[in-house]
């Protein structure tokens, strides 16, 4: 198999693992090739392919047993890794609690965040750069989705930062979690270039609120971001379930 491009990256590898299963006559129970095995025939790395699988598994398609290997746990033909669903399950906890949860906790932190950076500008400093960081990373990054939370650009960790500056510590080790836990599912979102100049909008709301001090408005405006974020995922969801 030729080399794969670096667009929408971890879904044309996923593509591509599936393919080789589905082309190779596994079926359910069987072991699948190992992780060098898929580096080589994809010619892509081993982090990616780790990442994929983790995805695979989670979407209940592949179970990793420790010291056996990786093995086929549903047929990949009943796979369609171009819109995943919002019922996915991340190490137990679905998707829409974690994006309930947000809804919960940002709106709050934001507001709280504004009255702590308002006259600071130290705080106001570390937003302004957080924000041109993310602007700088550009749509090329958001688009291979290496927009993860290792990424210091990245819109969680702009996300986490604005939390960070509530001061409050519980928010800041939940949001921490959640965070850690959609790092996963994001991967399997493709962004498009439309949603990311959306996306950078809403959080220049934000950022606008949350400097002036305006509790009130920097939590509306992250509300707003969250709710049109939900929609997104929610309309590409229908489309998928459509396509069924």
């Amino acid at each position: 198999m030729a080399g794969i491009k670096r667009v929408n990256l971890n879904q044309q590898i996923a593509d591509g693992v599936l393919d080789i299963l589905r082309n190779g006559g596994y079926k359910v129970g069987d072991r699948i090739p190992t992780e060098k095995e898929f580096c080589e025939e994809l010619c892509v790395g081993r982090n990616s392919i780790r990442e994929v699988t983790k995805s695979l598994a989670l979407m209940g398609v592949l179970e990793s047993i420790p010291g056996k290997g990786t093995f086929l746990k549903s047929p990949p033909s009943d796979i369609n890794m171009g819109q995943p669903r919002l019922s996915t399950v991340i190490k137990g906890i679905p998707l829409q609690d974690l994006i309930d949860a947000r809804r919960v906790i940002e709106p709050a932190a934001a507001g709280l965040a504004a009255i702590k950076v308002k006259n600071n500008p130290d705080l106001i400093s570390r937003l302004e750069v957080a924000e041109k960081g993310r602007i700088q990373s550009g749509f090329s990054r958001a688009k291979l989705n290496e927009d993860l939370g290792d990424d210091p650009n990245s819109g969680f960790e702009l996300h986490k930062l604005i939390v960070e500056l509530s001061g409050n510590q519980v928010l800041q080790k939940i949001i921490v979690m959640i965070y850690d836990e959609l790092q996963q599912a994001r991967a399997l979102f493709p962004v498009s270039e439309e949603e990311y100049a959306s996306e950078l909008d809403y959080h220049h709301a934000i950022v606008q609120a949350i400097k002036s001090g305006d509790s009130e408005a920097a939590s509306n405006a992250m509300r707003i971001h969250l709710d049109n974020t939900e929609r997104i995922y929610s309309e590409k969801e229908g489309k998928w379930i459509g396509k069924q």
